[in-house]
């Protein structure tokens, strides 16, 4: 029995299926956007996750409209990030790249392991951090005894 959600690559009978390559060339960003929701498994199951206090049905037929360039709703640039990020953590680039086009700007996702390498540097710098500040501690520690000792 298949899961509902968006990482999902079963058809409606429950049984795997490979995926395909997508489309790598868009007209604009809109349309990226719109063909990565359609990656994802369509407007209702993105929909939700963007707009999760309307009904499935309702949230889909709007981010639909938001998508459709003859329709005057529109999502805020919050909205756009989230549905980049449902895209990244699913495995969908295609507006990254579009937009990347559009910008004349490279991205590429970062990996678990180069977020997890900054992280450990960051850690490594902090920890050599708190030593230089005990040692200044320990130095001042040390004046202030000499001096009470001298006095």
């Amino acid at each position: 029995m298949p899961t509902e959600g968006l990482t999902d690559v079963t058809d409606k009978g429950g049984n795997f299926r490979m995926q395909t390559q997508g489309r790598l060339f868009f007209e604009s960003f809109q349309e990226a956007m719109r063909h990565q929701v359609t990656e994802l498994g369509g407007f209702e199951a993105v929909g939700v996750e963007i707009f999760p206090a309307k009904s499935r049905k309702a949230a889909g037929n709007w981010l639909s409209d938001c998508l459709n360039d003859e329709r005057p709703a529109k999502l805020s640039l919050d909205e756009v990030v989230q549905l980049l990020r449902i895209g990244r953590n699913n495995g969908s680039m295609v507006a990254f790249d579009q937009l990347g086009r559009e910008t004349n700007t490279e991205i590429k996702p970062a990996t678990p392991r180069s977020e997890r390498a900054e992280l450990l540097d960051k850690q490594a710098r902090l920890i050599e951090m708190q030593r230089q500040v005990q040692s200044d501690i320990d130095r001042l520690d040390e004046g202030e005894i000499l001096r009470a000792v001298s006095a």
